[in-house]
């Protein structure tokens, strides 16, 4: 071993003595050809290393590659509800028919998104005075990025995107549009309520940003990395957001579907960046699978985990 690196002592001094620039490699050539066994130990132990460090830190990495790939990443891509923000929602506001939001608390019992939990939440005490609690709900269906239907008490029912109920056949009368535009401008989620293929009602939910998440971004640029916020949300609200953290409006966007999702990756992809998709949900899936590297937050769907390079063990951003 000592004569060894001896050898490489000496291969060092000549090589920097007549050409600096390839020192390096004169010497790791010495070395893999004198220690072919122990260089071929190093790598994989450094990686099953960093591997056990990374899972005590919170952070579980699917494969070795990955860790390579990171380094390689110039472009970041970021979900906003459950990613960014804490994933809490809670009801703000709510005006329209109060029966048809009652008839939409029932429906979102069969919904795990986190503005279906704050509807039942909010809504719980009045529909159990009512006896409503527990309608039975009929052809249930969630059409992912929009919103989720069904049939309850014979009535056609739908929750969701402002956008995605007027294409239903409902067009909110003026006082709900008008709603719905100044929820947005103040920077809550807008959701509409039809039934009966009526626009009836307009809701507004509020999540608060994680507390790491305007560290996180700062680091991300500060390393070099370009910052996109993806979201379902009104991009009203995504650049609201955007504005918390720092970022300029053109790096927000809202009203994104999970196909538009994808397709935004592969056209960063396309332009030959090296993209990581963090984010949580279904609608996340198909873009952390487009991504060189995906990322699932703590909490965050089965479906956005299995299609994720990496996921959290933790909550928040901290161990990313």
């Amino acid at each position: 071993l000592l004569s060894v690196l001896g050898l490489a002592l000496l291969t060092l001094a000549v090589s920097l003595s007549r050409d600096p620039s390839v020192a390096a490699a004169h010497v790791v050539a010495l070395l893999v050809i004198t220690c072919p066994c122990a260089l071929g130990m190093a790598t994989p132990l450094a990686m099953a290393v960093a591997a056990g460090r990374a899972a005590r830190a919170g952070i579980f990495i699917k494969s070795d590659g990955v860790v390579q790939q990171l380094t390689e990443v110039n472009c970041v891509v970021l979900d906003k509800t459950g990613t960014l923000t804490e994933g809490t929602m809670t009801l703000v506001a709510a005006t329209g028919d109060e029966a048809a939001i009652d008839l939409a608390a029932v429906l979102e019992k069969n919904s795990n998104h986190p503005i279906a939990a704050a509807l039942q939440q909010a809504r719980a005490p009045r529909l159990r005075r009512l006896g409503q609690a527990d309608l039975p709900v009929e052809a249930f269906t969630a059409v992912h990025g929009s919103g989720i239907c069904g049939r309850i008490a014979g009535h056609d029912v739908a929750v969701g995107r402002p956008g995605w109920i007027e294409s239903l056949g409902g067009t909110p009368p003026a006082p709900l549009a008008t709603a719905l535009a100044g929820f947005s401008a103040s920077g809550y989620t807008p959701v509409g309520v039809s039934v009966d293929g009526r626009f009836v009602a307009a809701l507004a939910f509020g999540d608060r940003l994680r507390d790491s998440s305007v560290a996180f971004v700062r680091h991300l640029e500060a390393s070099g990395k370009e910052v996109h916020i993806l979201s379902g949300d009104h991009p009203d609200v995504v650049r609201t957001v955007a504005g918390q953290l720092g970022l300029p409006p053109e790096q927000a966007h809202g009203s994104v579907s999970p196909e538009e999702k994808h397709a935004f990756v592969e056209r960063l992809r396309s332009e030959g960046k090296i993209i990581a998709m963090v984010g949580d949900g279904v609608n996340d899936a198909a873009a952390l699978q487009a991504a060189h590297v995906g990322i699932a937050v703590h909490g965050g769907s089965t479906a956005s985990k299995v299609a994720a390079d990496v996921f959290m063990t933790r909550p928040g951003l901290e161990p990313l």
